[in-house]
């Protein structure tokens, strides 16, 4: 958890809980191979979630290709645009999302993004109604799962009626006219001319990275990211964001405070 309440009581930075993080799943798989244990990306801000998908890169794990990678530190902002953002962002880069204690009202932002979720609203409601008919034993349902699978039927059947509407979070449409594949091939040239903004031209993953550093570089916005190299305001923000957070991992704590 990265909460910064949480930090105060630990002393410990975004990036150490990160790391702990990433040593305990390491550990875990070590240990017991057979079981489906979850990575989970820690983070704060979508900088941090960004680099913590390139932490575990590093260590080995590819989380693109795990069947689920939880989504922490979000219970207590769940229903926010700020998480819609992080989900959106995440689940643009190929990951299958767990959220950890995902309300109603944020299943209806964000909740197309995710493969599952889990929440104990449905247990807290329970507590304060007597038992369901027929349900012996309990004076309420807050442990019933009788009255747990209800509230997840009603709650499926509620975001079916509603449908899923496009918003400003969803990742969008990938956008093939100037998107190339990766062969491994750097055309410079290219890479200038969309970083200027003398005209548009389909980049490769590879150089439309280069294009948006040099872009940040000659003082660039994400704004001016989306604009030259033809991709969404969202994707902008993440690759901005991501670019910003390897220059100041790679120029080390004195220069990133400058």
């Amino acid at each position: 958890m990265c909460e910064p309440a949480i930090l105060a009581r630990t002393g410990l930075s975004v990036r150490e809980h990160q790391d702990r993080t990433i040593a305990s799943y390491l550990t875990l798989r070590q240990l017991a191979p057979h079981l489906p244990f979850i990575p989970v990306i820690q983070g704060w801000t979508l900088a941090d979630y960004l680099h913590c998908v390139r932490l575990y890169r590093q260590a080995g794990v590819d989380l693109a290709t795990v069947p689920l990678a939880g989504l922490g530190s979000v219970c207590r902002r769940q229903c926010t645009a700020e998480i819609a953002v992080i989900a959106a962002a995440l689940a643009g880069e190929g990951l299958r999302l767990h959220g950890f204690g995902v309300k109603t009202e944020g299943l209806r932002l964000y909740g197309h993004l995710l493969a599952s979720a889990d929440s104990m609203a449905w247990s807290y409601a329970a507590r304060r109604q007597p038992a369901l008919p027929g349900c012996t034993g309990h004076r309420n349902c807050a442990n019933c799962l009788t009255y747990a699978t209800r509230w997840r039927q009603h709650v499926l059947a509620r975001n079916a009626a509603r449908g899923t509407q496009a918003s400003l979070f969803d990742p969008p449409p990938p956008r093939s006219r100037w998107t190339l594949p990766d062969d491994g091939i750097v055309d410079e040239l290219a890479v200038e001319i969309a970083a200027k903004g003398i005209r548009p031209v389909a980049l490769t993953g590879s150089e439309r990275r280069l294009a948006a550093e040099r872009i940040l570089a000659a003082g660039g916005t994400a704004h001016l990211i989306s604009k030259r190299l033809r991709v969404s305001c969202q994707a902008a923000h993440a690759l901005a964001a991501e670019l910003t957070a390897a220059r100041q991992a790679a120029a080390g704590p004195q220069e990133a405070v400058a």
